[in-house]
């Protein structure tokens, strides 16, 4: 059971037992006072209300004095919250032994599923008092509005938040967190925990296991028999027992997985307690907030009077706490804020113009870059390697660079360039990064003396878990912190080093002798986990690996297990490995085995997303969020709040077609027709205007679509969420009637996408944008890839009997019954090396490629570790109807303890669905930019061709700056002035341009007005002259099912019949690259030239602004005729009605119909 189940748990029991005593029903809506008053009364606690400015308050709401039995509030609190805050101190003295000064931020810290409200939160965790109060929250709220009355009131009275609120006395907010979590997160008891910790631990752990039946044996094989809640303790085998109980420190311990590693590491404390070890000088160092929680908890069971008295830390959270208490000594502000990568981000965004952007400008999205530029200033930091450093290491590369490496070193300086400027934002903002709390503490323990004598004398005892996984500054600030090592004890495994792109340095394991004169090695020697068979697999690829270590094969404590433990088998095509997969979940649940002791671990998430349909398809139930706003539940609500503050009406597009509301198609098109024409937004929309010609159903449909959406000016996204799902609407009431695994899973993002909302609600202060900056938030973070935290499952949901889909990344730590490993084929698993987008500079890491090969070897190590009883290894020969695809070398690394491969049978392939012939459709004309966006987006094209959903204010900036640009290109091309008259003319006209974009306003607003600028002095160079004014011109192509019109910005003539000549002009805005692409429209306009001067000889050219460059292209007929064929295919795609949308993170957020987009029924 996860903590915050546990503290729930204690909520339940009390008001269980206050509704015996007092003869109510644990299932009613009790109001908060009755409910309050009878628990003080159980508790024994009396209440006196005290004046706000008392001596016995101290400007707190509330406080509870443990030894006097009473709890004082302050009398001027009012209605549901001052019963909330006296619900707190409840908890406060149920859970905690201390006397709590509980104020306004401390009750009102309320968030979702017991998790951190941000990013920065769940880096640095909660000090002990933040944590206490958070606790103390969470049992009230679940004492006063617990889930089961709350899940009856709404799904079986059909009470609304609002109702319910009005019962029970409570205010809407808090009912509509609590409502929330009861109706959208499936119900899980004890025994359905997903444990977030390494379960070969917890087979050997002195902590309660699930009482599922079938778990009985598995405990049993692990020599384990489940210890009772007073913490008696398993007996350790002799590896353990020599690493819990060695003097001889400083000692690293060696421990491969289902080794018993965190119960190893947590015995060795409760060891130290034992033999006498004040906890207050015991410092532990984790790399997780959760393993932080996990261990405190554990330790609290074994040793209760102890546990709240260590030091249990993330490298970060002890850093930032250092920091904090020692601000001065370190140079920093006392409050400093701390920064996530995507509010980094967006304080390099709004000093663009500053960062006078080079290599790295890419002038459609100027940010598309600084994602990867500030990844590299995370790593340099991770080396402590400050901006000054790093710019002479970035010289000294430019300086040995030959030809093909000069501009990595121009780009590694501009990344020194960049650094500086962003570290001195950062200190001008009084704002610290993740980087910064390693990097600045040690330059505080480095630097003063004082300081590092006195944090040192401060611990007797250092023990650092998952050590592999520590970066090299976070191995300096150990050293600092633990001296000589006298007191260092650490645990970790190099083979499972897969962090490193979060900058996990091994060298911190390779060097432990030379940096600890006299440090010892232990290894931890008994498989707990997986049987003999899974054992020998991936140990053999252990002793292949890079990062290989030496060591002897680990016993495989289960024994030999199945003899078909491993398997290994080759498909055809990627279906039909996929198919495999499923037929053996179903079969492994048929044995016995539930679908959530399965899972599918993939090196990608596009990986996981292709396993997961074909999976969904074959009835196999999947756990697997994906990418939250892919999500079409996620993307209804977004494009409900689109709806509520965008200036047009594109979202009644999705909206309208929601089950509640149901417009008909025929309806919706007039909609959105009339709409445009008036360019009006939703909130003008007059339903009853008889010039809208739509049925009486859809008229007063949308009358209730409008009340559903009505609210104050300056709601937040958030509030309006919350009130539209829990109050207004009955979107959530059809969800939650239904109980398949799929729309639990929708109830599962629902609920994330609300605690999201809630934990950047500060972030929107305008009143007037704040949904529409909420909106554009997520746009950022999909480019910027910062969504992925968004993906993990509360625990309290982790019951769900459904195929677990995860990432290596998201598997560590964990532990199934049967584990299937696809895509085991060269490019797939390993990933082929990309290169550095931002290249580091000789002398701060080690080859990157390298590196690259390392991490993939410990990423399918951990991968092929997971398993308990069975490993299914697959591949497929055709990924791509392209090419074959070679084996995994992974595979052939192991080859000599795998089983011999079999071959799944190709399946039978379904007729080809009947298409009318191209015939059949009338011939229609399209111009190439058309069919260029069908071809990258159908669903885009759909909504701006098919639909007329214009783009209008939606346009980017650079879309705006464009249009600018080329209309400026256009009207000097069709002027007759003289050249002296040119410049000022295209100035004048850029400049009105400009005005008329209203551009000013704008982020990028200065960088795009110098570079519009540059490029319209451009223009003036080459176009000033009459006889450089050819104009711009669009020629037809026929093709075997339409016509494609293609445009070239000039076309040129030369020369005399005979000897004639034709160029075709394309102006770019930016540098020539290096590769200059060929597109479609490319290749149609030289087949378009040739149809129009059979006699000429004709070539395609395109010039680039920036550097006054001109390349042409040499395209042959084999190309024309692919491409010209690809808009054949576009043309009879669009003729089908084919409009799927073609999801990218790059493309999606720029899109117009982003919020709104969906795929095609």
């Amino acid at each position: 059971m996860d903590h915050g189940a546990e503290i729930r748990r204690k909520a339940v029991e009390i008001r269980s037992e206050v509704c015996r005593k007092n003869g109510l029903k644990f299932q009613d809506l009790l109001t908060a006072e009755e409910l309050s008053r009878s628990a003080l009364d159980f508790a024994g606690l009396d209440l006196l209300s005290e004046h706000p400015e008392s001596n016995t308050l101290q400007g707190a709401l509330a406080v509870l004095d443990p030894v006097d039995r009473i709890v004082y509030i302050n009398d001027e609190l009012e209605g549901g919250f001052r019963w909330f805050c006296v619900a707190h101190e409840i908890g406060h003295q149920a859970l905690h032994n201390f006397k709590p000064f509980c104020k306004t931020e401390d009750i009102e810290a309320l968030t979702f599923d017991d998790e951190p409200d941000s990013a920065s939160d769940k880096v640095i965790g909660y000090g002990p008092n933040e944590r206490k109060e958070r606790e103390a929250n969470l049992f009230a709220i679940e004492l006063l509005l617990p889930c089961a009355a709350l899940r009856k009131a709404f799904a079986e009275d059909g009470l609304s938040a609002t109702e319910i609120a009005e019962r029970t006395g409570m205010q809407v907010r808090f009912v509509n967190r609590q409502l929330a979590r009861a109706v959208l997160i499936p119900d899980s008891g004890p025994s359905d925990n997903l444990q977030l910790v390494d379960k070969a631990d917890e087979r050997n752990s002195p902590y309660e296991t699930s009482p599922d039946a079938r778990d009985v044996p598995r405990v049993q094989a692990a020599q384990a028999e489940v210890r009772d809640t007073f913490g008696a303790r398993f007996e350790l085998n002799p590896s353990q027992r020599k690493a819990v109980q060695t003097e001889e420190c400083p000692v690293l311990v060696s421990a491969g997985p289902g080794t018993g590693k965190t119960e190893t590491l947590i015995r060795r404390i409760v060891h130290l307690l034992e033999k006498g070890a004040d906890p207050r000088r015991i410092l532990a160092l984790t790399f997780s907030n959760k393993a932080t929680q996990e261990m405190r908890e554990r330790i609290a069971e074994a040793r209760p009077e102890d546990a709240s008295h260590l030091y249990i830390f993330t490298f970060h959270s002890f850093g930032y706490n250092l920091l904090m208490k020692y601000w001065e000594e370190a140079g920093i502000a006392k409050d400093a804020d701390l920064l996530d990568q995507i509010d980094a981000l967006l304080l390099l965004e709004k000093n663009l113009s500053e960062l006078d952007l080079e290599h790295y400008l890419v002038l459609y999205d100027p940010m598309r870059d600084l994602p990867d530029v500030l990844t590299a200033i995370s790593r340099a930091k991770d080396e402590l390697c400050g901006p000054a450093r790093y710019r002479e290491f970035a010289e000294a590369m430019l300086a040995d660079a030959e030809e093909d490496d000069t501009l990595k070193a121009e780009k590694a300086i501009e990344t020194a360039r960049i650094y500086k400027i962003y570290q001195r934002l950062l200190e001008e903002h009084e704002s610290l990064d993740f980087g910064d709390l390693i990097m600045l503490s040690v330059r505080l323990l480095r630097d003063n003396l004082e300081v590092r004598e006195k944090v040192r004398k401060s611990f007797d005892h250092v023990l650092v878990d998952e050590f592999q996984d520590v970066n090299r500054a976070s191995g300096v600030l150990l050293r600092l912190v633990a001296g000589k090592g006298d007191g260092l004890w650490a645990v970790g495994d190099l083979r499972q080093s897969i962090y490193r792109w979060r900058g996990a340095s091994p060298e911190n394991i390779r060097r432990f002798e030379e940096e600890y004169e006299g440090a010892k090695r232990l290894s931890l020697e008994t498989n707990y986990r997986s049987v003999a068979p899974i054992v020998r697999t991936f140990s053999e690829f252990g002793r292949s690996m890079i990062a290989r270590e030496p060591f002897n094969d680990w016993e495989a404590f289960r024994g030999e297990g199945d003899k078909n433990a491993v398997s290994n088998t080759v498909a055809d095509e990627f279906a039909t490995e996929a198919l495999g997969v499923a037929e053996r979940a179903h079969h492994q649940q048929a044995d016995g085995n539930r679908f959530k002791d399965q899972a599918v671990i993939c090196r990608t998430h596009g990986q996981l997303a292709m396993v997961s349909s074909v999976l969904a398809e074959q009835k196999v139930p999947v756990f697997y969020l994906g990418q939250l706003f892919e999500r079409e539940e996620i993307r209804d609500l977004l494009s409900l709040l689109e709806l509520a503050s965008a200036d047009n009406c594109h979202a009644l597009m999705r909206v309208g077609q929601f089950a509640e509301y149901g417009i008909p198609e025929e309806d919706i098109l007039p909609l959105l027709s009339y709409c445009e024409d008036k360019g009006i937004g939703f909130s003008d929309l007059d339903p009853e205007d008889e010039s809208l010609r739509i049925a009486d159903a859809s008229r007063k449909t949308l009358g209730l679509i409008r009340s559903h959406l009505e609210v104050e000016k300056g709601t937040s996204a958030y509030d309006l969420l919350s009130d539209y799902l829990l109050t207004r609407s009955r979107y959530l009431r059809g969800l939650i009637s239904r109980q398949s695994v799929s729309d639990k899973q929708k109830q599962i993002a629902i609920y994330k996408l609300l605690g999201f909302a809630s934990s950047v609600e500060d972030k929107f202060e305008d009143p007037a944008t704040c949904i529409r900056d909420f909106l554009g938030y997520i746009k950022r973070l999909v480019m910027f890839r910062e969504q992925k935290n968004l993906a993990e499952i509360p625990a309290a949901a982790s019951g769900l009997d459904a195929v677990r889909l995860l990432t290596v990344h998201g598997a560590k730590g964990l532990e199934f019954d049967a584990v299937y490993l696809p895509f085991l084929a060269a490019g797939k698993f390993p990933t082929s090396y990309r290169g550095e987008k931002c290249p580091t500079p000789p002398g701060l890491r080690t080859d990157p490629k390298d590196d690259h090969i390392e991490e993939e070897e410990c990423l399918f190590f951990v991968a092929s570790s997971r398993a308990r009883d069975r490993l299914h290894l697959s591949r497929s020969i055709n990924y791509s109807e392209y090419r074959k695809s070679k084996p995994s070398p992974f595979l052939t690394a192991i080859e000599d303890v795998l089983p011999e491969e079999s071959v799944i049978a190709a399946l039978a392939k379904p007729p080809e669905p009947e298409l009318l012939p191209p015939e059949a459709y009338a011939r229609r004309e399209f111009y190439a930019a058309e069919l260029d966006r069908y071809l990258e987006c159908p669903r885009q094209y759909f909504y701006r061709y098919e639909a007329g959903l214009k783009s209008g204010d939606n346009r980017s900036a650079y879309q705006k700056l464009h249009g600018a640009v080329f209309e400026t290109l256009r009207l000097v091309q069709e002027s007759d002035l003289s050249p002296a008259e040119t410049k000022a003319f295209a100035v004048n006209t850029f400049e009105r341009l400009w005005q008329e974009a209203e551009l000013d306003g704008h982020a990028y607003a200065d960088l795009y007005r110098t570079k519009g600028e540059e490029l319209v002095e451009k223009i003036v160079e080459r176009f000033a002259h009459p006889e450089a004014r050819q104009v711009k011109k669009t020629i037809p192509v026929p093709l075997s099912n339409g016509v494609v019109k293609v445009s070239s910005d000039s076309i040129e003539e030369t020369g005399s019949e005979g000897s004639k000549k034709v160029v075709a002009r394309n102006v770019k805005t930016g540098k020539q690259p290096k590769n200059v692409e060929t597109k479609d429209a490319d290749a149609a306009l030289l087949q378009a030239l040739k149809n129009e001067y059979p006699d000429a000889e004709v070539s395609v050219a395109k010039v680039y602004l920036t550097d006054d460059s001109e390349h042409t292209q040499n395209i042959s007929e084999k190309v024309i005729e692919n491409r010209l064929k690809k808009y054949e295919d576009a043309i009879d795609g669009i003729n089908r009605g084919e409009f799927e949308p073609n999801p990218s993170d790059r493309r999606c957020p720029t899109c117009a119909y982003y919020f709104i987009c969906q795929k095609k029924d």
